[in-house]
């Protein structure tokens, strides 16, 4: 099957699904300037070939099995299951095949280089791990697709509201701002939360989120307000408070044990923290929501 743009090879295809022009159509994808997209489980004989400066972003997420990218440089780049490889549209060309005899499962985007969610760029590729994203992400597409196919009186709606659903996962997988200088912002700024939520027991007060992240304190503070409506102290305290919910739906730990794991030394500072974020004392909330019942 041969594009414009595009050198395709899937003669043993498993199953494939692409986004109709009623998807590519409908507001939000049409307002990011969506090319094309789709899930496929691709056999082992699949291979792609794009060509470089091609007007046009790829995103391509493995959702399950191995994939190879071969650049034009000679580059070679393995995707294993929640690898994203972008390849920007001024950037080179590539060759994408399955690796193995599992399918590759690929869910895939094309975007114009006119898309307002992008700046014209000169760089090349990229590649991320995204993996908390691609399962949704493929179900929602899936979704969309079963939509598009029914198309009872209230797909149309059921479609609007899985390509908004869709598009919230795309920009958080690429810590999307429409605003490009915050995108680079925030690709920094979420591997210090990587750090604090692997030690919530640690203190984190401000002057240290800042040293960590690598701003001043008052640059810090409009960042995560521009990025995430919050203050870096607000963004900490949800974070100890969600890991505490999960704690005490899912274990004996006692309070006062897991008051200190999340940050605090005082159990009753604790208490009155968790019901002013939950609306429940921390005892309240594990007679209710204990999945240990």
């Amino acid at each position: 099957m041969r594009y414009l743009q595009e050198i395709i090879n899937d003669s043993n295809l498993v199953e494939a699904w692409r986004f109709s022009s009623l998807a590519i159509d409908a507001a939000p994808f049409k307002d990011l300037r969506v090319k094309q997209g789709g899930f496929g489980l691709h056999g082992k004989t699949f291979w792609l070939q794009r060509i470089s400066k091609r007007k046009f972003h790829v995103f391509v997420y493995t959702v399950s099995g191995e994939g190879e990218i071969l650049l034009e440089d000679g580059t070679l780049l393995h995707q294993n299951r929640g690898d994203l490889f972008i390849s920007w549209s001024r950037g080179q060309g590539h060759y994408e095949r399955t690796v193995g005899d599992e399918p590759w499962g690929m869910l895939w985007l094309t975007v114009w280089e006119d898309s307002p969610y992008f700046s014209i760029t000169e760089k090349d590729w990229e590649m991320r791990n995204c993996i908390e994203f691609v399962d949704n992400m493929s179900i929602i597409a899936k979704n969309i697709i079963k939509e598009e196919r029914t198309a009872d009186k209230r797909s149309y709606e059921a479609l609007l509201l899985y390509e908004k659903l869709f598009l919230l996962d795309f920009e958080r997988s690429l810590c999307l701002s429409k605003i490009p200088i915050l995108n680079e912002h925030r690709i920094k700024i979420e591997a210090l939360w990587d750090k604090v939520v692997s030690r919530l027991h640690e203190n984190w007060p401000l002057v240290r989120l800042s040293e960590e992240a690598g701003y001043s304190r008052a640059h810090f503070i409009r960042l995560c307000q521009e990025i995430y409506g919050k203050n870096p102290g607000e963004i900490v305290r949800d974070m100890r408070m969600k890991q505490a919910e999960v704690i005490l739906r899912n274990s004996t730990t006692t309070i006062q044990q897991l008051a200190e794991r999340v940050g605090f030394q005082n159990i009753s500072t604790f208490s009155t923290a968790f019901k002013a974020y939950s609306g429940q004392t921390p005892r309240e909330f594990r007679k209710t929501k204990s999945s240990l019942k």
